[in-house]
């Protein structure tokens, strides 16, 4: 635009008006810069510069920055419009790509429920009534946890932030007694699931065989880079930027793996790439596997009673190196990436009594004791 008024410019690639001009109340250079809305018309741009520039004359200048704190402490803010505008930016620097993810996931659960609600309105009884009504829809303990837990450090940032008066209200979580048991593969479940991923690919059959023999999460394997591989001695380091930890380690690949992995095709920086798209698998499962809600893994075929998601490999690989005996328990947990041993012990070591009968029984098999108990309680010593 020709002839505009010093001060005002218009970026004709933006089609945005600028206002750019020295203030005489602050230090000797400093420039008031502000963006105008687009779609603000050349007349009502040139009076917003009148009225800055006069207020600037009288002392009265509001900067920018100051005029959005205001903004935002005046607006009474909703969870959603928090949730959009301050919430999710803020956690986009702190928290990783998977993470993210989770975290939509649950503000979407969250929305028919609190999106409309402003922040200072959510209470313990709100919360309360919300995890009640989900219980009542058939939901998990777990995750009705996860979507209380996601609300309450939502409205811990936002108090934190100085938005909200007070912090989130304490809720008892649920006692989680409904969690679903972790799949475990049998000998013979195991070779049907690579019989199925083999048909489906040699991809899934190496995939498959990793995630079974490596122990690896789902979003490690995904994620792995060829970079990060030593294709000489199958040493594998495992990226602090994909791991749950964010602690990267070294695993080890078995020789007979490593050997299947050096016959997968270089189509890309990944290791397992999706041969057509050019990029890495975002999902185990494929629309040629299935189609609109009937997707399938490729180990699954397509038998729907066959439920093991790329989790039940990980239970698998450590359930086994338990029983076996030969690794042990701190040992399996850096292994597998875990933040303690406990983490280990209670969520992957599915052990029964039985599982130590042997080695318990062959302890003592000549203790006098023992003896005594097996020629009965009439026999003396």
């Amino acid at each position: 635009m020709k002839n505009l008024p010093r001060g005002l410019t218009y970026d004709v690639k933006r089609r945005q008006f600028r206002v750019q001009f020295t203030s005489q109340h602050t230090a000797p250079g400093e420039r008031y810069r502000e963006q105008l809305p687009k779609g603000t018309r050349r007349k009502d741009a040139e009076a917003y510069l009148a009225k800055l520039q006069n207020d600037d004359r009288m002392g009265a200048l509001e900067w920018p920055a100051a005029k959005r704190l205001r903004i935002e402490q005046e607006q009474p803010w909703t969870v959603g419009t928090f949730a959009v505008e301050q919430y999710m930016p803020y956690c986009s620097s702190r928290n990783k790509a998977s993470t993210l993810e989770r975290k939509k996931r649950a503000l979407k659960r969250l929305a028919p429920w609190f999106w409309d609600e402003l922040l200072e309105d959510v209470d313990d009884v709100a919360i309360e009534q919300f995890a009640t009504e989900r219980k009542c829809d058939g939901v998990r303990d777990r995750t009705v946890n996860l979507e209380v837990g996601e609300l309450r450090h939502l409205l811990n940032v936002a108090w934190k932030k100085k938005i909200r008066t007070y912090p989130a209200p304490f809720y008892e979580r649920l006692p989680e007694n409904d969690k679903k048991p972790p799949h475990v593969f049998t000998a013979d479940g195991f070779e049907r699931a690579l019989r199925n991923a083999t048909e489906k690919g040699f991809v899934f059959r190496v995939l498959t065989l990793f995630l079974r023999y490596m122990g690896t999460r789902w979003t490690e394997t995904r994620n792995l880079r060829r970079d990060r591989v030593d294709w000489e001695t199958g040493r594998i380091v495992l990226d602090s930027t994909e791991t749950k930890t964010s602690k990267s380690r070294i695993v080890q690949a078995p020789t007979g793996l490593l050997q299947e992995m050096r016959l997968l095709p270089e189509l890309g920086e990944f290791v397992f790439m999706h041969e057509h798209r050019g990029e890495a698998y975002p999902m185990p499962r494929d629309a040629r596997f299935g189609s609109g809600k009937n997707l399938f893994y490729p180990w699954q075929g397509r038998d729907r009673d066959f439920q093991h998601g790329p989790h039940s490999f990980r239970h698998t690989f450590a359930t086994e190196c338990l029983r076996s005996g030969s690794v042990g328990l701190k040992q399996l947990s850096v292994w597998l990436g875990h933040a303690s041993v406990k983490v280990t012990a209670d969520l992957y070591g599915h052990i029964t009594p039985l599982d130590a009968a042997e080695q318990i029984t062959g302890l003592y098999p000549e203790h006098p004791i023992l003896q005594l108990v097996a020629n009965g309680p009439e026999e003396k010593i």
